[in-house]
């Protein structure tokens, strides 16, 4: 009986210490499972951070280094060495201004709007405003303490002029980070404005976030490092001005740094040498770019086409001793920087004189695209001309008109306005001297009235185009009763010529001119 019982107490289940025993074993267990498993999660979830982050990173990265090795590419493909482009348009220890032919592969965005660029400042212009290019960090939403400067032809047509070009807005200094790494290109609007607003003179594409810095070293084709390389301070960056053309002018390398930096901090991790993001895991991209096309340029091709011939010549005589020759304007890409014009009294064709105009010209210091020639010193009699056209290269067009030249007999119908503002020394405008007599006055442009077919006047008449000379008359009386012309050699003052010291004259004796 006792040994029934005892088998029967020990089939009976577990004892209070023994649940109390497995229960704290199970626990610990589970502790210790769901602790490692926390730490695998979070490993996991920062590996995965860290490896996207370094992948948006390096994509933005290549792209940079892709667009900084066609920096300077077909920027000047004609060779023109007055051409005022660069091809480092700005150069920042955080960074970089470029201009490049980005867009040549496609046939339609590289002629869109670079064909309508020329006008009558270049014959070809291969970059547009969004193909100058810029990289700079900014807080997201394009925010930042900054601002970069530079200095570009970017009016639509080119005017060979340097406008303002202001960015704003971004971060020079790095030190709040992250930042967002943006790819900056200027809009194309037909008149850039001096300090234009970003909204509608700049297109800001993100490219990268959470951006620790971008750093840039510059150098020359001796390794020479060209800018300070202090990125805590822009005060002594090369910069967009005109003052560091000529350094800009000699990048030939471009060293490149990018830190990128996980979105979430981890607060396991602690970077001593950056305090701004301590927490935060990184990672930095290097190269150095070779930009093969800076420093090189287009070559100009062997021109052996000669210019279009002039359309529609005709002859405005009226004018003493020679007759304006004119005909059309030619066009921007035309090519044409002078011109000959041919004359002979007519019936007598082979017994011509040649002579030349440049192209533009100048009118009383204004500068003239219209085409024509004012040709003087011709006797009296019926003249006929041909014009032909010339370009740089030295090449002419035919004779224009081929055939039935027009011809004109020479006659004067103009007369010269009278000479304005005469002024004589003692009169209060001029300081008097002693035993002579200073005698100025204004230039005469125009004449009195207009003449049919005259391309360009002055407030409505026609411009002075025969004018000889001046002539002084002199008189100790008011009214002129005694004056005489004053006796010069020649009596008549040559053109250009706008005053006269008379020293043929008493001290204390009034002298009156005209």
């Amino acid at each position: 009986m006792l040994r029934s019982k005892e088998v029967r107490r020990e089939v009976g289940g577990f004892s209070l210490i023994e649940m109390l025993v497995a229960s704290t074993i199970f626990a610990i267990a589970a502790a210790v499972a769901f602790i490692l498993y926390t730490a695998a999660q979070k490993s996991y979830k920062a590996g995965e951070n860290f490896t996207d982050q370094q992948q948006s990173t390096r994509v933005a990265f290549d792209r940079m280094l892709s667009d900084l090795r066609l920096a300077g590419f077909n920027w000047n493909p004609d060779g023109d060495t007055t051409r005022i482009d660069e091809q480092v348009e700005g150069a920042w220890d955080t960074a970089v201004t470029i201009r490049g032919d980005f867009d040549f592969e496609d046939p339609t965005a590289s002629t869109t709007p670079e064909a309508s660029l020329p006008g009558t400042a270049y014959s070809i212009v291969s970059t547009g405003n969004d193909e100058i290019v810029s990289y700079v960090l900014a807080k997201p939403g394009v925010s930042g303490p900054a601002t970069m400067a530079l200095r570009a032809d970017v009016d639509r047509p080119r005017t060979k002029t340097l406008k303002n070009v202001t960015i704003s807005n971004v971060a020079l200094v790095q030190d709040s980070p992250p930042y967002t790494l943006y790819r900056v290109s200027l809009a194309d609007v037909a008149t850039f404005p001096a300090t234009p607003p970003n909204s509608t003179s700049f297109v800001f594409e993100p490219v990268a976030e959470n951006i620790r810095s971008m750093t840039f070293q510059y150098y020359d084709d001796s390794g020479v490092l060209l800018n300070a390389n202090t990125p805590a301070s822009s005060a002594d960056d090369i910069g967009g001005g005109d003052a560091a053309i000529l350094t800009r002018a000699r990048v030939r390398r471009i060293a490149v740094n990018l830190v990128g930096m996980t979105a979430d901090e981890d607060p396991d991790y602690i970077d001593t040498a950056d305090a701004a993001a301590q927490h935060f895991r990184k990672f930095d991209l290097s190269s150095d770019v070779n930009a093969e096309n800076l420093g090189r340029s287009g070559v100009k091709d062997i021109d052996i086409t000669p210019p279009p011939a002039p359309t529609n010549v005709s002859l405005v005589p009226g004018h003493c001793g020679g007759i304006l020759v004119k005909w059309d304007p030619p066009g921007s890409t035309s090519g044409v920087t002078a011109w000959s014009v041919k004359s002979w009294p007519n019936g007598s064709p082979t017994n011509f004189a040649t002579r030349g105009f440049t192209h533009p010209h100048q009118e009383y210091g204004t500068v003239d695209y219209d085409a024509h020639a004012f040709y003087d010193n011709l006797a009296s009699g019926t003249w006929c001309f041909q014009v032909q056209s010339k370009d740089s290269a030295g090449n002419s067009s035919g004779w224009a008109p081929t055939t039935g030249a027009p011809c004109a007999a020479l006659s004067n119908s103009t007369t010269p306005a009278t000479p304005l503002n005469v002024r004589a020394t003692g009169n209060g405008t001029i300081t008097p001297l002693d035993s002579q007599v200073l005698i100025q006055w204004d230039e005469v442009q125009a004449n009195t009235a207009a003449l049919a077919n005259e391309p360009d006047t002055i407030g409505g008449n026609a411009i002075l185009r025969d004018i000889l000379g001046y002539k002084i008359k002199k008189a100790t009386q008011s009214d002129f009763s005694d004056g005489v012309i004053m006796t010069t050699t020649p009596t008549v003052l040559g053109q250009g010529t706008l005053q006269y010291s008379d020293t043929a004259v008493q001290n204390c004796q009034t002298y009156y001119y005209k």
